[in-house]
């Protein structure tokens, strides 16, 4: 019979490449593997060269981010936003060392707290580290991508990159159009900082008495838009 737990096990492998009690059993194999998953839903958006160099440095800003994520969890008083901030501009210094490793292109801010605000999301859904992560539950990023892009389009408060040319003539943004908006992966460190920083007052002002958190928000919207 294949049972729940053959259910839970199968789920949890097929999207992590680990059981539920393998993670509980070795934390470190646990982070690993947020860290990895988080990286396939990134990776997508990298033009990279047939150099075979680009694998050292994946490896290497994976060890960027678990090293971050440990100093995260283990010392108190951590600002926030100056740790993710501090930890997308090491991944990106990192990448961009090798000038072999992409065709035409660099690695980007986007592309840079996509990869570590979905590892800090794997982290919650695996659940081992949520007493620690919920000293920082009222400020930590929403992860940028198309669905979240869509759900914000509607807030004229939020500041979102557009393609000037494609907006109405008064500049506003109008109905969403994937045409209209510039690539998350795209985003530079300032578009990403106003966005971030502009929904947390929109989520105060507007979102509260609908969503517990602003994690809430970005779960629903991500699942109504992807």
């Amino acid at each position: 019979m294949f049972n729940d737990k053959m259910k839970e096990d199968f789920l949890w492998y097929t999207y992590f490449g680990i059981t539920k009690a393998e993670a509980e059993k070795d934390h470190k194999k646990a982070l690993e593997k947020c860290v990895d998953r988080a990286y396939l839903d990134m990776c997508r958006t990298i033009s990279f060269s047939k150099s075979n160099n680009y694998k050292n440095v994946v490896s290497d800003v994976k060890k960027i981010i678990i090293n971050a994520i440990k100093k995260l969890l283990e010392e108190s008083g951590i600002c926030f936003d100056k740790w993710h901030q501090d930890t997308c501009n090491s991944m990106i210094n990192q990448f961009n060392k090798d000038k072999t490793i992409f065709d035409n292109d660099e690695f980007h801010y986007g592309q840079a707290q996509k990869w570590l605000n979905m590892t800090i999301k794997n982290m919650r859904i695996i659940g081992l580290w949520n007493s620690i992560i919920d000293r920082h539950s009222k400020v930590l990023h929403v992860p940028v991508d198309n669905a979240v892009i869509k759900g914000a389009w509607e807030y004229n408060d939020v500041p979102l990159p557009t393609k000037k040319d494609k907006l109405l003539k008064d500049g506003s943004r109008g109905k969403y159009s994937d045409e209209k908006r510039i690539a998350w992966s795209k985003w530079n460190a300032n578009d990403y900082t106003d966005f971030q920083y502009s929904m947390r007052d929109y989520f105060d002002k507007s979102l509260k008495q609908e969503y517990d958190s602003l994690e809430a928000w970005e779960n629903y919207i991500w699942m109504k838009n992807a």
